[in-house]
């Protein structure tokens, strides 16, 4: 049943998926000559499925399934007289696997606390500023903000200016991936990585 695995993970299977939306229809295709290579039974499903095993055939679709869950990773188990084993081969990805991570990305980023821990962690900043509760005129407690808090990014920010430019690549690359809506990044954040970017450029320039 190994030898079987590894036959079918050199003939180079591909899982094919198409976006719509947040989920996608996943196809897996295996050439045909090994579909009837093994002597048993053998079914197979993406590892983040559960429950979700097909019988091996050239194509076996997977309809609705969540963008987070599109993965290279197939799982295989293989039957034969009363044996059952199960194992794992690797697929190539073939999609819009920048779509699918950017969907990734945003189930992991939804509010603008998130984002901000977010920011925080790549900036080396303490993310125990986040867990400070701030209070109205009156000592009741305030609202959660709704938007990223400048003023607990400000002072990494400023570090990151002063010597860790690789800092600031990272948190534009975060940006660029997530493709946020304006409600998550708002002009205020906008605003202030671009005073940190002249800031950062003039630093630099004086340093020549």
């Amino acid at each position: 049943m190994a030898d079987f695995r590894a036959l079918l993970a050199a003939a180079e299977p591909q899982l094919h998926f198409t976006l719509d939306g947040d989920t996608a229809l996943c196809t897996l295709r295996v050439p045909d000559d090994v579909v009837g290579a093994f002597d048993g039974e053998v079914a197979v499903s993406p590892v983040s499925l559960s429950g979700e095993y097909r019988p091996l055939a050239v194509e076996v679709s997977w309809p609705g399934v969540a963008a987070a869950n599109v993965t290279a990773f197939v799982a295989v188990r293989t039957r034969r007289d009363g044996v059952e084993l199960f194992g794992v081969v690797k697929a190539a990805l073939v999609g819009d696997v920048a779509g699918r991570d950017r969907l990734i990305l945003r189930s992991h980023i939804g509010t603008a606390q998130d984002l901000t821990r977010c920011l925080l962690f790549l900036l080396g900043g303490e993310l125990h500023a986040l867990t400070r509760v701030e209070r109205g005129p009156n000592g009741e407690r305030a609202p959660d903000r709704g938007s990223v808090d400048g003023t607990v990014l400000f002072e990494p920010l400023v570090r990151a200016v002063v010597g860790d430019r690789a800092a600031l690549d990272r948190v534009d690359a975060l940006l660029r991936d997530l493709d946020a809506p304006s409600d998550l990044i708002d002009d205020d954040l906008r605003a202030l990585l671009d005073a940190v970017r002249l800031a950062h450029a003039a630093v630099a320039g004086g340093d020549k």
